[in-house]
């Protein structure tokens, strides 16, 4: 597995994705959808991310972005789901906020993954709402695809639901307990800082949102999870 020279990380999460853009859609031959932490960025300028999230229309297609990870050195995961995540250690472990991060991942992500919520798997918040709901937006200089303002701030609330879920249900099995609460706690505050964002930049349709959230049945648990987040519109 390749290693790379010490650099922030987040500037070198964005050099990757960078990297990546223009041989993902020609490998695709469309444009794959950025989603997370990259995605809210591209959107508020607000705060750039760790990981680079991607959204693909087929399992079958990961295979075609394989080169492209070989060749910069990135060792392949792949779960039972069809998703699959890209990973290149650091030469140095970096610290943000406290916590130790000793690698950059790429997630890949399906249409036809369920993306059901961790808490009750009854509901699902499905990546396909990126598919019919999504923009292009200026990336520094490039152009990137990403969700809607409506269903970006879904998957992040989504993200805050199940992180938060996740914390308290696994704390209690863990060796190092302590290390676990603050690796969970990181992105849970990243989550509300990233949602906070999506509000503030006044492109969310609140009709458009609510319409999403009743036909998803995740309006109930989308508002308990943002409650103290998001002004009263």
């Amino acid at each position: 597995m390749g290693k790379e020279k010490t650099v922030s990380i987040t500037d070198l999460s964005k050099e990757y994705l960078h990297k990546f853009l223009p041989f993902g859609r020609k490998a695709l031959g469309y444009e794959p959808i950025i989603v997370g932490g990259w995605a809210v960025f591209a959107l508020t300028k607000a705060e750039q991310s760790v990981d680079v999230d991607v959204l693909l229309k087929s399992e079958k297609d990961i295979v075609k972005l394989e080169p492209f990870f070989e060749k910069h050195g990135f060792k392949k995961e792949q779960d039972f789901k069809g998703n699959a995540n890209f990973e290149l250690l650091l030469e140095e472990p970096q610290e943000i906020g406290g916590i130790k991060i000793e690698s950059l991942v790429f997630d890949i992500m399906t249409k036809n993954e369920k993306n059901k919520l961790h808490e009750n798997e009854n509901i699902q918040v499905p990546w396909t709402l990126a598919l019919e709901h999504n923009v292009v937006v200026d990336f520094e200089g490039t152009k990137i695809l990403i969700p809607s303002p409506e269903v970006l701030i879904i998957f992040k609330a989504k993200a805050l639901c199940d992180r938060t879920f996740d914390k308290y249900k696994f704390l209690e099995h863990m060796r190092h307990k302590k290390a676990f609460a603050a690796k969970k706690d990181f992105k849970i505050e990243k989550d509300k800082r990233d949602i906070k964002s999506l509000v503030n930049t006044g492109k969310i349709d609140f009709e458009k949102l609510e319409k999403i959230l009743k036909k998803i049945k995740f309006k109930e648990i989308y508002e308990r999870t943002t409650e103290g987040l998001i002004k009263s519109q």
